[in-house]
């Protein structure tokens, strides 16, 4: 039973307001004493309890090779007295009735029952249940109605089988939650005629009405905010309360109000260090979670608003990553005192919890200049490293779960010279406080933006970014230049290292200029920090007409390092139809354009017209597409007859072409593949071209073995155009191949060709660098794959797949990373561990509000 807490008046206000996000325990509280340890097996799963009529305590412990059974009568002296062996397998649940011990696997579709009587000379399998159509996941049992529920998870045809247990030896099925009551089910908690599903994928938690086992009746399924994978619950002996578990990281222990199941609340969270946890248990006012990585973590629920942490005991001190390790199970119910917990590498720990109530902090943090309340202000405990974060009224609500002494609370905001308090600890005690903080000083950043021939620049939008580890996410503040060209940003809060640092401050791109920016702009006291712009116009136009957008990196990647200034265009948001009028401001009148994966519809004629009108004006043109002579031919076009100037005459299965004799792009011993380490591995049609009789187009590349051309040059003496065109997606150049040209090679044979400089630029001031994520290798993959990205600076990100119905299929990263390039691997397999199925699914990357995502494509 939780306990009521005696607040004052301003504290239970405050409590009325929803309270401060998650407590995020970086260091643990001790209050935990080790007793006896135990590790005699290969690896180990879940644990339970068992109390003999005669007064003897026994620990159950499920190991890969079977289920032991350990008495811990004396705690410091436990010791094995049985062991009944079962089916190999990493995933073993057992629960208890009467005398009687349940225990399922993964690895086998019966349930045995072990019948504990004989101890401590013996445990004796006495029978196997043989009703599930699945290998079982977990077990319920609820002890005062003599029923077990079977959780059959991934079974969407009887996720939960209803047994009652009338006769122990012999369950009896009453009734099973399939269609239409349920799809899927990982874990199950059930008392006073309710049954409450964890429903895994379903990211919900379902609620039933089982007062008759043979008729459950669906109460309420409820949703979970950006959820995880909904694993677990337990629910306090009134059921007023319970607590969640996703087991997914990042996702928050969830603590909430469900006394009423028409209007369920959510009123507090709580993670561990490894921002993983698995099972939680409640009694009296704790909750007992098995943390994997972060080991046993006891949390004081008295008030499950403001859950704090309150004992911990960590069984993998090797690590704390979000990782699948460590603290599998816990059992706090023994009548002797003691908490069990067991760990998947390490095996049985005995531990005693002293019972420590931990000291509440409740109140209000306020801007001091005008006594509002301040949003998502920091308090970090320093002693245990908790941190929370003040409601949009500044409300908070935190505490200390050691041993006596004193605290110490230090409370920062962004914008605000932050500030600190001290408490005497106490158990069981609550505090209320008004924090006010003052107004960091503030400076400014100004400037003017000039057009190349130096007059000013109005209308262009200036950016500045600002992080802070006391923000969630970077701000980002933009200002639109006047009429003699110039922007101002005031009331900046100063530089001040982590707590507020300009990183960068960029002009944004406008056709036909590039972006143009400064890193690390300092902001002092009083004053204004002057930083000019001079725009310049870009060197070459890069078309991204693809229709997914993706690709771009490949052409950046050939195009780094030649010092010239690339204009991004995306058709997909900036339309069509480019403004080739203004073409003759790019400083060398070069466009590549690109079509990626398109198949259909591939250069609209709108787009036609925009390339045939560039033509005309003298434009250099690099266009390349595995499907654009293919289209144009279906559609008859013009522009393939009279400016590209060739016939389609198919689509070929050859990756590797050869120079064409007199090429101005290639030698004839030259070999250039379309597949193959580090590109795109994206083609599937490549086009077949000829040169139409009596024009200008001359074979550039032949396919191997073949006498059609795979890529043409055209030079238009009238206008001065020159065209490089390729049947094929210039993105499959593999990058590093030393018997074949490689991307940035073959780019810069073109680029020549153009008559284009390639010199190293200038760096200063330097274009903002950028997040990328590359195609995966080798797509299609079976059975592992490798993720690649890049980061420019250090940030937060989340790496995901998910399938094509949006579901999130495994999480393969999620935390800070430095600046450079990352690999990850993904080796077909869900967040269970399971084999995913064979299909297209999305590897999608996140950070800084920024998406990237790529598709993956799974052969089994």
């Amino acid at each position: 039973m939780l306990a009521r807490l005696q607040l004052p008046p301003a504290a239970l206000f405050l409590l009325l307001l929803s309270l401060s996000s998650p407590c995020l325990a970086q260091s643990g509280i001790a209050n935990v004493t080790l007793l006896a340890h135990l590790d005699n097996y290969l690896g180990y799963s879940d644990c339970w309890g068992y109390r003999a009529p005669d007064g003897r305590e026994y620990a159950i412990l499920g190991a890969w090779e079977g289920t032991s059974i350990i008495e811990t009568t004396d705690p410091a002296n436990a010791v094995e007295r049985a062991f009944i062996p079962g089916p190999f397998s990493q995933w073993r649940d057992m629960k208890t009735y009467q005398h009687y011990l349940y225990v399922v696997n993964e690895s086998s579709r019966e349930m045995q029952i072990i019948d504990l009587s004989g101890l401590p000379q013996a445990a004796t399998l006495v029978g196997v249940y043989p009703g599930f159509t699945s290998a079982p996941h977990n077990i319920y049992i609820d002890v005062a109605a003599g029923v077990l529920y079977g959780i059959e998870d991934f079974n969407a045809a009887s996720p939960v089988r209803i047994l009652s247990l009338a006769d122990p030896l012999h369950p009896e099925e009453r009734a099973i939650l399939g269609p239409g009551l349920g799809t899927d089910a990982h874990d199950a908690f059930a008392q006073d005629g309710i049954l409450y599903v964890a429903e895994g994928v379903n990211r919900t938690m379902g609620f039933f009405d089982v007062s008759d086992p043979a008729a459950p009746r669906l109460l309420r399924r409820l949703n979970f905010p950006n959820a995880g994978y909904v694993h677990s619950s337990w629910v306090t002996p009134d059921q007023r309360y319970m607590i969640t578990a996703e087991e997914t990281a990042q996702r928050t222990l969830k603590l909430w109000d469900v006394q009423n199941l028409n209007d369920i609340k959510l009123v507090g969270e709580y993670l561990g260090g490894s921002q993983l946890a698995h099972n939680p248990f409640i009694l009296g006012n704790f909750a007992y979670i098995s943390h994997y990585q972060s080991g046993l973590k006891i949390v004081d629920i008295a008030d499950p608003r403001a859950p704090i942490e309150a004992g911990s005991y960590d069984t993998h001190p090797q690590n704390e990553q979000p990782g699948f390790a460590g603290a599998w199970g816990t059992y706090p119910y023994t009548q002797h005192g003691v908490v069990y917990i067991s760990d998947i590498q390490a095996g049985l720990f005995v531990v005693k919890f002293n019972g420590r109530r931990s000291h509440r902090v409740y109140g209000v943090v306020r801007d001091a200049a005008t006594n509002s309340g301040i949003n998502n202000a920091r308090l970090k405990v320093v002693e245990s490293g908790t941190i929370t974060h003040t409601t949009a009224t500044g409300a908070f609500a935190t505490g200390y779960g050691g041993e006596a002494g004193h605290f110490s609370l230090e409370v920062s905001a962004f914008g605000y010279s932050a500030t600190s308090v001290s408490f005497a600890t106490a158990a069981a005690r609550s505090d209320t406080v008004t924090l006010a903080l003052a107004p960091a000083p503030t400076g400014a950043i100004a400037g003017t933006v000039r057009l190349p021939t130096q007059e000013p620049a109005a209308g262009h939008t200036v950016y500045l970014r600002v992080r802070s580890e006391l923000l969630p996410a970077p701000i980002v503040y933009s200002q639109v230049t006047d009429a003699q060209g110039q922007y101002r940003f005031d009331n900046l809060t100063i530089s001040d290292g982590a707590f507020a640092e300009y990183d960068s401050l960029w002009l944004a791109p406008r056709f036909p200029y590039v972006s143009r920016a400064w890193q690390e702009v300092s902001v002092t006291a009083g004053a204004t920090t002057t930083r000019d712009f001079q725009l310049q116009a870009a060197d070459i136009v890069l078309v991204n007409d693809d229709p997914l957008g993706d690709y771009s990196e490949y052409y950046r990647d050939a195009l780094a390092g030649t010092g010239l200034a690339i204009y991004e265009w995306h058709t997909a948001s900036d339309g069509s139809n480019l403004p080739v009028t203004v073409a003759a401001q790019l400083a060398s009148r070069t466009m590549i354009w690109f079509t990626g994966d398109a198949a259909a519809a591939v250069l609209s004629p709108a787009e036609q017209d925009s390339l045939a009108r560039f033509l005309d004006r003298g434009g250099r043109l690099f266009l390349s597409g595995q499907n654009v002579a293919q289209a144009l031919f279906a559609e008859n076009s013009a522009f393939l007859r009279d400016y590209l100037q060739i016939e389609y005459l198919g689509n070929t299965n050859r990756f590797v072409l050869n120079g064409a004799a007199n090429s101005p792009i290639a030698e004839s011993t030259s070999l250039l593949a379309i597949s193959g380490v580090a590109g795109a591995n994206n083609q599937i049609s490549p086009d077949m071209l000829r040169p139409v009789a009596g024009g200008n187009a001359r074979p550039a590349f032949t396919y191997l073995n073949a006498t059609e051309a795979g890529a043409v040059t055209v030079a238009n003496a009238g206008n001065a155009s020159k065209i490089v065109f390729f049947g094929f997606g210039f993105e499959a150049i593999p990058s590093n191949n030393p018997r074949t040209l490689t991307r940035p090679q073959m780019m810069q044979r073109i680029l020549a060709w153009f008559d284009l400089a390639v010199t190293v630029a200038e760096q200063s001031p330097a274009a903002p660098a950028e997040f990328r994520l590359e195609q995966n290798y080798p797509n299609p993959f079976n059975p592992e794959t490798t993720v690649q990205f890049t980061l420019p600076h250090a940030a937060a990100v989340s790496l995901q797949i998910y399938n094509l119905s949006g579901q999130l299929v495994a999480t393969l990263l999620s935390g800070k990373l430095g600046a450079g390039t990352h690999r990850v691997p993904w080796r077909g397999r869900t967040a269970e561990g399971r084999p995913a199925a064979s299909g297209v699914y999305v590897c999608r990357l996140q950070t800084e509000g920024l998406t990237l995502q790529r598709k993956l494509t799974l052969l089994r």
